[in-house]
């Protein structure tokens, strides 16, 4: 299965670099009681752990989870994520990661959050859905529009 650049690079590094990467990898972690493996190392503003892989020439930064997660259980698939299922961003555990679908995630961590800027998102997403809906299904007058209209997004917001 074909991947990104990044993560070809992260292949090549790793196969270059053997069994080595383990003891790098252990070197710079710290095992809490949750048993999160919380990377000690740089870490992005949201949490993110960051590290440098050196290819012959260029130096790239790469998400230390996903090093992790090729380094221990193997390829990840085109067009997926990772998910910290600990909900901790700086964790590298690979049995706290999962690999699923970007729309997944989002909905996953969205779900986790329970954020108002969250909920606001899937409102307007759900009210587009819902304009589609009428604009599909209805053909009438505008004062009946608007009441279906209204009747529409009741349905699609409670259902």
């Amino acid at each position: 299965m074909a991947s990104s650049k990044k993560d070809s690079i992260v292949r090549e590094f790793l196969q270059q670099s053997g069994h080595d990467i383990s003891y790098f990898l252990y070197l710079n972690i710290l095992i809490n009681e949750s048993g999160c493996w919380i990377w000690k190392g740089f870490k992005l503003p949201s949490g993110y752990a960051q590290t440098k892989v050196r290819t012959k020439f260029k130096t790239y930064f790469v998400y230390v989870h996903r090093l992790s997660y090729m380094f221990f259980k193997g390829e990840i698939p085109i067009r997926r994520q990772i998910h910290h299922i600990c909900r901790n961003p700086s964790c590298i555990n690979p049995s706290h990661l999962q690999v699923i679908t970007p729309q997944k995630h989002r909905w996953l961590v969205c779900k986790q959050n329970d954020s108002p800027i969250n909920d606001n998102y899937y409102q307007k997403r759900l009210i587009k859905q819902a304009k589609k809906v009428y604009l599909n299904t209805y053909n009438a007058t505008k004062s009946e529009n608007y009441f279906r209209f209204k009747e529409t997004i009741f349905r699609v917001l409670f259902r």
